[in-house]
């Protein structure tokens, strides 16, 4: 069994003129060179809250994560590998 090789330690999203700091616990690997790119990342807004969604990957194995972002404050709502958990990169 492989350790993971990198650990993500802050993550950071900068949204009307605030910076609002997400849950990222137990989250390794984000992609082959352990620099995040803004491909990763999608960003939707929705009636009153966002969801940020996450693609994070090192080759070896995929999952995704998802965070309710409202009045400056976030809760992660997923950190999955399963392939129904990816369909929103298919989001316009």
């Amino acid at each position: 069994m492989d350790l993971p090789k990198n650990e993500l330690k802050l993550l950071v999203i900068y949204i009307k003129g605030k910076y609002i700091k997400l849950d990222i616990s137990q989250m390794f690997n984000p992609n082959l060179t352990g620099e995040l790119n803004n491909y990763q990342f999608k960003l939707k807004y929705y009636a009153g809250f966002y969801l940020l969604y996450g693609f994070f990957s090192d080759g070896a194995g995929a999952y995704t994560a998802q965070w309710k972002i409202q009045n400056g404050k976030t809760d992660r709502i997923k950190l999955s590998n399963e392939d129904k958990d990816f369909k929103w990169q298919n989001i316009k």
